[in-house]
């Protein structure tokens, strides 16, 4: 099915000085190298991955698809040729080497603390917020919101203390 295409581009990359290094079924790809250029070209779509040492950028890869014939000529002629087509895939770099021990200065981290009533942000655990426990979670409190939700208002204490002054009646 795809013979006549594989032998119009197989024809193209050895008139220009390429080698057909490999040809794979799956992915349908027909790989040609010269001089640190590698071309891909996948036969069933025409897709064109060109993989080169670039003067600036080190080893690229520019990806273009839906070639022409005429154009994919114009790739192997001048594999980096602009042809509007095409994206840039950037190179995956390899990580830099840990910096030796000495190289490193350690810091103190810096801990934020928020109130959950409030929603206040304390820098360091001070004496301004403490650990609560809420509907049985710990939860972090500032003081003016454990002193606010602590404070029985006025009935609920007057009726504490006829519950208490009831219950020594009985007695």
């Amino acid at each position: 099915m795809y013979q006549t295409i594989i032998k119009q581009i197989t024809e193209l990359g050895k008139a220009n000085g390429y080698e057909m290094t490999q040809s794979v079924v799956v992915p349908p790809v027909l790989i040609f190298k010269k001089e640190g250029v590698q071309i891909n070209v996948y036969y069933t779509t025409l897709s064109v991955v060109t993989i080169l040492n670039h003067p600036t950028k080190g080893k690229t890869q520019l990806t273009r698809r839906s070639v022409s014939i005429s154009l994919l000529e114009e790739i192997f002629k001048a594999p980096r040729v602009h042809t509007g087509k095409g994206y840039y895939r950037k190179p995956v770099l390899p990580s830099p080497p840990p910096l030796p021990l000495s190289s490193v200065t350690l810091f103190q981290p810096i801990a934020f603390f928020r109130c959950v009533s409030c929603w206040k942000v304390f820098k360091t655990p001070t004496d301004k917020i403490k650990r609560v426990t809420v509907d049985g979670k710990i939860q972090k409190m500032c003081v003016g919101c454990i002193a606010k939700h602590s404070k029985k208002s006025f009935r609920e204490k007057l009726l504490d203390l006829i519950l208490k002054i009831k219950s020594i009646q009985k007695t």
